[in-house]
């Protein structure tokens, strides 16, 4: 057990130093927090009963700052613990450049990550997302010893998975 209680006790003291912070050092400790609550300690159930939920406040959190140092920190948050199908598709509109994000200037390395994102999340569009960010001449098909899984190999249920999806990241 954590050492505040259950994890939905743990979660809710965080969500409530995340809707006051506007400290970004403290607040990126608290979005940080509530990414570990939220992928290692909350219930598979739970999770998903929350997800939509979830999404949208920290959505709310990258539209609801001018402090653009803030709207980076929610945006990525959203990023990293975005799961829905709405979400991932609002990620690829942004990676792909068909959006922009008033307030938040993206990043190569954004970029790379949301693209690591959106390949497991996203199985259908897989190859086009890979091809996108692959070096001119790399082969991206999996040989040798260490052949791993290209994301659209990734089963749709698991490839939904938010801990599925942070642990690839990384």
């Amino acid at each position: 057990m954590a050492p505040w209680g259950t994890p939905s006790i743990t979660w809710g003291c965080w969500v409530r130093i995340v809707g006051q912070e506007r400290d970004p050092l403290l607040l990126q400790e608290a979005l940080w927090q509530l990414s570990r609550i939220y992928l290692a300690l909350i219930d598979d159930r739970r999770r998903v009963a929350w997800t939509e939920r979830v999404e949208r406040s920290l959505w709310r959190g990258v539209t609801g700052h001018a402090d653009s140092r803030l709207k980076r920190l929610f945006f990525a948050a959203f990023a990293d613990l975005a799961s829905s199908r709405e979400a991932l598709l609002r990620l690829y509109r942004l990676w792909s450049l068909e959006e922009t994000l008033a307030g938040v200037v993206l990043e190569e390395d954004d970029f790379i990550e949301l693209a690591e994102v959106l390949a497991i999340g996203l199985p259908e569009r897989a190859d086009g997302i890979v091809a996108e960010h692959s070096p001119p001449g790399l082969n991206v098909t999996p040989s040798g010893p260490f052949q791993a899984e290209h994301p659209a190999d990734v089963a749709p249920q698991q490839a939904a998975d938010p801990l599925l999806i942070h642990l690839f990241r990384r």
